[in-house]
């Protein structure tokens, strides 16, 4: 189980699936529309339920361990966790950052998304803990200090440089880079921390279609899950 190194999240299909990183299928788990996965340093997978309004958590074997939000939630997408191993979860419909101890699943604070439209996927940036939210229907990136002021905005609707089409997972790696799967575009946006423009990781030319969620490997690839179920991997440092 310490190869599994890429889950899935099918919300179709209503599960979520196991690869080991050089993609062997290794076991799925059954849950009512799952959107967004994210994994701790335990190896717990943290899933968050469209269909049960909560977020699930599992052991790196795919056991039950724990529901948290359940009563709190009301449209969970994205997830991940802060450097404190804190569990933050993007409400959708209510627009805020809900924040849940990975243990306990108690609330430990909230964060309004009032200038977001459709907040929709989140990750926290490990070089300097600002939080980065990609919004649907505004079709761009908010980024956010740890305490929720916008620190500025990336993106306007269109097709051309620093521009986005229905923007869905981001991610950061250990620089502090972040990356943005501009889904209708076809392409993967990479940035400075500090917000600029830096190049296309991919494009439509490399075979990328509809990307929807983002992670960065151990061995430091780019892993991007297409809407239609397929998971590819681009080498992004030069």
């Amino acid at each position: 189980m310490d190869e599994v190194q890429v889950v899935v999240a099918d919300n179709e299909n209503n599960r979520a699936k196991t690869f080991t990183h050089g993609g062997k299928f290794e076991f799925d788990i059954k849950l009512d529309r799952p959107f967004d996965v994210t994994l701790s340093q335990t190896g717990h997978l943290y899933l968050t339920s469209g269909g049960d309004k909560c977020v699930q958590v599992f052991s790196a074997k795919g056991h039950k361990v724990t529901t948290m939000g359940q009563g709190q939630l009301d449209t969970p997408l994205g997830i991940t966790l802060n450097r404190q191993g804190h569990v933050m979860v993007c409400d959708g419909e209510e627009k805020f950052i809900f924040t849940f101890h990975p243990d306990s699943g108690e609330l430990l604070n909230t964060i309004p998304l009032s200038m977001c439209e459709y907040p929709r996927y989140i990750t926290v940036n490990s070089s300097n803990d600002n939080i980065v939210i990609s919004d649907w229907w505004e079709h761009c990136v908010h980024v956010l200090s740890p305490t929720g002021d916008q620190l500025y905005q990336y993106g306007t609707e269109g097709s051309g440089d620093d521009q986005l089409a229905a923007p869905s997972g981001v991610c950061t790696d250990r620089y502090g880079h972040i990356f943005i799967a501009d889904c209708n575009n076809h392409r993967i946006v990479a940035l400075s921390p500090r917000g600029k423009f830096i190049r296309y990781i991919a494009t439509e030319d490399d075979g990328l279609e509809s990307p929807k969620a983002l992670a960065i490997s151990p061995a430091g690839m780019l892993v991007v899950a297409e809407a239609d179920g397929k998971v590819k991997k681009f080498q992004y440092l030069q």
